[in-house]
């Protein structure tokens, strides 16, 4: 009667919607987020995360639109954080996205490339911003390896 259920997730049915209408593929996290990998051009696969949380600002409801380019400690020295600041010089100017450091657990780190993205936006520019940005967290990803 009492049983332990599987916990209901909440997702942003918007974003199901254009991912589905487009055929992409993607995961729904536990928290409600959306998963998602693209193939790239030098045959490596990335990841990115639409989340589903939302945020507003002045009548602007928007999202935030993740990808990693490194993941713990042994990948950061001086020189990662130093190319990182000058990515995100180019990428504030652009009005584009920018990287942040976050502490995963207390011990670990992670370097995430963050677009924010209007929600409402043409479903082209927003399928056409979560490839950018995987695209670019690749890319830098490949430059301080």
């Amino acid at each position: 009667m009492f049983g332990i259920g599987k916990k209901k997730i909440k997702y942003d049915e918007r974003v199901s919607k254009i991912l589905d209408s487009r055929g992409f593929k993607y995961h729904i996290s536990e928290d409600g987020n959306f998963n998602y990998c693209l193939s790239l051009e030098s045959g490596q696969a990335h990841w990115g995360v639409i989340m589903s949380e939302t945020y507003a600002l002045a009548g602007i409801e928007y999202r935030n639109v993740h990808s990693s380019a490194a993941l713990d400690n042994s990948e950061y020295d001086a020189t990662i954080f130093y190319h990182l600041l000058k990515e995100n010089a180019l990428l504030v100017t652009l009005g584009t996205s920018s990287w942040g450091i976050f502490n995963e657990d207390g011990e670990n780190h992670v370097a995430l490339l963050t677009a924010q993205v209007p929600v409402i936006y043409s479903d082209e520019d927003f399928m056409a911003t979560i490839h950018r940005v995987v695209i670019d967290a690749a890319t830098v990803r490949q430059r301080i390896s």
